[in-house]
């Protein structure tokens, strides 16, 4: 089985998925990006490291399928991405290089069922952020492993406050009216 997709759209999985993949390897599955493809030219790649969650869309060639792959370097975004499940064994080729490793063999995590219990409850409000300036403002009040920081939101249009047991801070949301709707995870099964 062999799915194909643009340099462009595997950075964009790389750089989406890594940051929610587990760093320790006691879970594989957790260590692994899910890459979903449902045969029509729509893929989606998951990672997620039991506290986090990340998903991206993408265009492929391929036939319906699933797999999963390890973190893998950036290519140039030019290039044709082609993956490739074979005897037990995962491939990666930019054209130029190849990679190959053990295939992982579990069915994978039903990640639409997870998102859609997190979203089961009445949602309260919705309030945009730059994403770099949250970062920012994330990043400098986390301190320790495991220690929480706390986000308090007032408002849509309010400064949202951070602060740990020693830090304290705010970020400013961006006054935008968000639109209407709930994010839809995107589940291969689903789109049959």
């Amino acid at each position: 089985m062999k799915i194909t997709m643009t340099g462009t759209d595997f950075n964009r999985i790389m750089r989406v998925c890594i940051p929610a993949l587990s760093k320790d390897a006691v879970r594989a599955e957790l260590c692994h990006i899910d890459i979903q493809c449902n045969g029509e030219g729509e893929g989606c790649a998951t990672a997620l490291d039991g506290f986090t969650l990340a998903q991206t869309r993408f265009a492929c060639q391929g036939p319906r399928c699933r797999f999963h792959i390890p973190a893998h370097k950036t290519v140039k975004n030019d290039c044709i991405i082609e993956i490739t499940l074979e005897d037990g064994k995962i491939s990666v080729s930019d054209g130029v290089e190849t990679v190959t490793r053990p295939a992982l063999q579990f069915d994978g995590i039903d990640h639409a069922a997870v998102c859609r219990s997190a979203q089961g409850n009445k949602k309260r409000a919705t309030i945009a952020f730059d994403g770099r300036l949250l970062m920012r403002a994330l990043k400098s009040h986390a301190t320790s492993y495991r220690e929480p920081v706390f986000l308090e939101i007032y408002g849509p249009h309010d400064a949202a406050i951070l602060h740990t047991a020693n830090t304290c801070g705010m970020v400013l949301p961006m006054r935008i009216e968000p639109k209407e709707g709930t994010p839809v995870f995107w589940d291969m099964r689903e789109n049959a």
